[in-house]
């Protein structure tokens, strides 16, 4: 009985010690998306889920995102910029959050950057399991002027796949090189902020317990 006694003890203990490390080691992860730049001055523009491409334009339709061949079926539908009922598409119900970005990192296509990235690391942490991506669904907060909206990463772009310095530290887009925009954005981010056309936002990293209530969390995205 003793022995059985003291290797549940041992077990208990070994467990214990697991723990600890594995809170200890995401309060240092943490701390990496607490202290992620503030990404000033990015040049921002507006997209949809089924949004077509423009003949010459060079884009891709948004039927599909980087992440999700059947995007615009996992929405719902289009998400038109037009016709609106409130933040939301006035034809439908949406089925997953209509606050949503793309920003030009692809970790699915850049694989070796979560060993070395303390944010990726975080994000692999917390990432729902459905999801490849550990990028996909994570929340960010924008600002522009005295407005704040925050939203969750669903795509990739625009113009590349693959803008590492920038995303996760704070380096100029390289898209500014060519005029084209760091930052694309929902029309519900586009209509909370109340801008049209191309703006000039602030954006960062957040998680999710620390963004506040509000119309963005009416429907959150966890697939």
């Amino acid at each position: 009985m003793l022995c059985i006694l003291g290797l549940q003890e041992c077990v208990a203990s070994r467990a214990e010690r697991s723990l600890e490390q594995t809170l200890e080691r995401e309060s240092r992860l943490l701390e990496a998306i607490q202290k992620a730049p503030v990404h000033q001055n990015i040049r921002t523009t507006v997209f949809w889920v089924g949004e077509r491409a423009k003949p010459k334009s060079g884009w891709s339709s948004n039927f599909a995102s980087a992440w999700d061949r059947q995007w615009k079926q996992s929405y719902g539908g289009l998400d038109s910029p037009v016709n609106r009922k409130g933040y939301f598409p006035a034809k439908f119900s949406p089925k997953q959050n209509p606050f949503y970005v793309a920003l030009p990192f692809n970790d699915i296509s850049n694989p070796d950057y979560l060993e070395i990235c303390p944010l990726l690391k975080y994000f692999r942490i917390k990432k729902n399991s459905e999801t490849k991506s550990v990028c996909k669904n994570q929340w960010i907060e924008i600002r522009l002027g005295d407005r704040t909206c925050y939203a969750q990463w669903q795509d990739v772009g625009p113009v590349f796949t693959d803008d590492y310095h920038y995303v996760f530290h704070g380096r100029r887009p390289r898209a500014h090189a060519q005029d084209m925009a760091g930052l694309d954005v929902s029309p519900a981010v586009r209509d909370y902020l109340r801008f049209r056309g191309v703006t000039h936002t602030s954006w960062r990293f957040v998680v999710e317990e620390d963004v506040p209530r509000g119309p963005w969390f009416k429907i959150v995205t966890r697939i």
